[in-house]
């Protein structure tokens, strides 16, 4: 069976119009035109694939398959001219990520900054997001690419390392723990800890852990970004676990910092993409961007040549 590209984007239109006549207007054709060529189509599939009424079409079994599959091609065409366009006149378009607090906030900023240096064509759309949303941004299509420390990653993504982010403890100046070079996570447990909102990765990891060890974690305070954790341990209103570059060139006089002795506590930031859905080219040299292996680039060549 062969298909002509004219007519399967015709037949599209049909089924998200629900007529013929709809269809046509939609794509610029006369009627009779579109009606002739999905006749043709129908007798080259050898199965009607509409069901015609008088208020206008309905798919079949055969047509709702076609449908589905032909949306899939007609994308995947649109995305190639749109990628020979790029190759054309330069590389452009959006790019969306979705990505955790510690990435928006701390590593970001700079890779972001080199990237638009290289490729002025590119606009990048960013959007904040709790880590477990980040995995669903990607998985459904509302982002290019996500960075988080999701425990739970959504199944048919890709992952790639893109930064290692330690975690630390940090406590008043007279709290007993703060005397420590190093604490046990179970250590904590007998204080009151202030924490990120429900669904931030790193309380999912003190909540797990404590979960392990089955012993509850006393949440005095939630609080939605790293400094108002800062200054609420400052105040004395708990203890908290926090990355340690949220605390790089802050004045520490007012509080204590101590390693957290937790395999857990070395959490690997990820950079996630959906490998069934092609990748924007624009999207593809960002990654390639980002990928790293320790501090260094490393190209994904999997994905760039």
């Amino acid at each position: 069976m062969r298909f002509d590209f004219e007519t399967l984007r015709l037949f599209i239109f049909v089924i998200e119009e629900g007529s013929i006549s709809a269809a046509s207007e939609r794509g610029n054709f006369v009627v009779s035109a579109v009606s002739r060529r999905i006749s043709d189509l129908e007798r080259a599939a050898g199965t009607p694939l509409l069901l015609r009424r008088s208020r206008g079409v309905e798919p079949t079994l055969a047509g709702a398959a076609l449908y589905r599959r032909a949306k899939i091609v007609m994308d995947h065409l649109q995305q190639i001219e749109c990628e020979m366009s790029q190759h054309r006149d330069g590389v452009r378009g959006l790019v969306r990520l979705s990505v955790n607090l510690t990435a928006m906030a701390h590593y970001l900023p700079k890779e972001l900054k080199s990237f638009v240096n290289r490729f002025p064509g590119v606009q990048l759309g960013l959007i904040e997001r709790l880590s477990d949303q980040v995995s669903r941004d990607v998985f459904g299509g509302d982002a290019d690419i996500g960075i988080c420390a999701a425990s739970y990653i959504d199944e048919g993504l890709s992952e790639r390392p893109f930064r290692m982010d330690r975690l630390v403890l940090i406590t008043p100046p007279d709290h007993p723990l703060g005397r420590r070079e190093s604490v046990k996570f179970a250590e904590t447990l007998d204080y009151e800890h202030v924490g990120m909102q429900d669904g931030a990765s790193i309380l999912a990891l003190a909540t797990q852990a404590a979960k392990a060890l089955g012993r509850p974690m006393r949440l005095a305070i939630q609080v939605t970004n790293f400094e108002a954790i800062r200054n609420m341990v400052i105040a004395g209103l708990g203890i908290a676990i926090i990355p340690e570059i949220a605390l790089a060139e802050r004045d520490h006089s007012d509080y204590v910092t101590v390693r957290l002795d937790e395999l857990w506590a070395e959490r690997q930031l990820k950079l996630l993409f959906k490998p069934t859905a092609p990748l924007p080219i624009a999207a593809m040299h960002l990654l390639d961007h980002l990928c790293t292996k320790g501090d260094k680039p490393e190209i994904c060549s999997d994905l760039v040549e």
